[in-house]
């Protein structure tokens, strides 16, 4: 439970509707014990969570627990996805380097490479497209972590709604050799070096993309040097994952038009 400030309202209440959610049914005497509150403060907040209808008091002890109707409304709600939780301490270490635009992506399903947080607002506006798994960095990126029969898996999917050319870049063998070559160095700078986008090791099917919003030869240079140093960080962890094979084609020749790594 977050340290809390008796002094202050609002923090009683959040700390009380946790304690009950986690501890419930709880009686006001174990309520008191618990937190460090008087009994009357206690009272008082649990009075406004009742009358709220967020808490019921139980006949026989008189001990509170949630609501039933309060527990579905929230299960209903919108979640934070774990991994972009757990992500954000990267997502921030990287945006010390700015100013930049960073945007998380990951597999939402089999085939579908959904951003799932940016920067830009314009993305929660509907103004981008789902991006291609074989035009775009980042979901490129987060396909270098993703063993082999699972991507395989979601090529196939996302060929169904493909675009032709989408289609003949993968049965052509094209991307399956784009992603042997990229598995062995975990990003995509882009030509300036002015943004990249890079698989993260830990979380399979996740990628980040950073790009500088204010591009000049000494931002260039401070932010590759900044990403160099966090990549040779990160290289240790980067996990050997045996390149696509099989069903596109691939072999160990990369043409030299393939993206730069």
């Amino acid at each position: 439970m977050p340290a809390t400030d008796p002094d202050a309202p609002t923090q009683r209440i959040l700390a009380i509707t946790e304690v009950i959610a986690e501890r419930g049914p709880i009686t006001l005497v174990e309520l008191t014990a618990a937190l460090p509150f008087s009994r009357a403060a206690i009272w008082r907040a649990v009075d406004t969570l009742r009358l709220q209808g967020w808490v019921r008091m139980r006949a026989g002890d008189n001990a509170f627990e949630m609501r039933r109707e309060l527990a579905d409304r929230f299960a209903r709600g919108h979640h934070s996805s774990p991994e972009v939780e757990a992500i954000a301490p990267i997502r921030d270490r990287i945006m010390g380097f700015g100013p930049l635009h960073i945007e998380l992506g990951g597999f939402t399903d089999t085939g579908v490479f959904r951003v799932l947080e940016s920067t830009r607002k314009s993305y929660y506006a509907g103004q981008f497209s789902v991006p291609s798994l074989v035009d775009d960095d980042l979901a490129i990126a987060a396909q270098l972590t993703i063993p082999p029969p699972s991507l395989v898996l979601h090529l196939r999917a996302f060929m169904v709604s493909a675009r032709d050319d989408e289609r003949r870049v993968i049965t052509s063998g094209e991307h399956g050799r784009l992603i042997a070559k990229l598995r062995d160095v975990g990003h995509i700078w882009q030509e300036d070096y002015s943004g990249i986008a890079m698989a993260l090791p830990e979380f399979r099917g996740f990628a980040l993309r950073a790009e500088l919003w204010r591009v000049g030869k000494g931002d260039i240079a401070r932010f590759r040097a900044q990403m160099e140093a966090f990549l040779a960080q990160q290289r240790g962890y980067f996990p050997a994952i045996t390149p696509l094979q099989g069903d596109y084609g691939v072999n160990p020749k990369v043409p030299s038009s393939d993206r730069k790594a």
